[in-house]
Order: C-alpha cells, then sequence, then structure tokens
C-alpha cells in the first residue's frame, strides 16, 4: 500500500504506520508505527509503538498507512 499524504484522513487512535520528515535536509525521512489522537480539538501524536520516540514527537509527519503485522515481521 502507498503512503497517502491527506494527514486529515489518518485514523485517529488507530495503530498505523507514519512517515515522519525534519526541516533539516541532512536527516532523512524516517518510518515509524504509532498513533495519533485527538485531544479536544486538537490532534497530536500518541503512543510511538516502533521507532526512535525523540526523532517521532519532534518530527513533522507527513503520511500514514494502514497498519498489518506482515510488514513488520
Amino acid at each position: 500500500m502507498d503512503w497517502n499524504y491527506d494527514m486529515d484522513s489518518c485514523p485517529l487512535d488507530t495503530k498505523v504506520f507514519l512517515l515522519s520528515a525534519s526541516d533539516n535536509l541532512l536527516l532523512p525521512q524516517r518510518e515509524f508505527v504509532g498513533t495519533l489522537t485527538c485531544k479536544g480539538h486538537s490532534v497530536r501524536r500518541g503512543k510511538c509503538f516502533s521507532g526512535c520516540p525523540e526523532y517521532f514527537y519532534r518530527s513533522k509527519i507527513v503520511a500514514w498507512k494502514k497498519y498489518n503485522v506482515e510488514r513488520e515481521e
């Protein structure tokens, strides 16, 4: 499945693959398994299940795709 760059359509409180980017061009895009959650009216990063939590929480999430177990193994 290809990356979906429409972040408004990313399911909330659901484990998904997330693609992060940094404003620093020297740092590559990174892939994570995590969740987005809704706190009141703002959507925030939830839990980072796989990947570097520090980078996950400070980088910009630009795309998502459905999580499937086979891909992670």
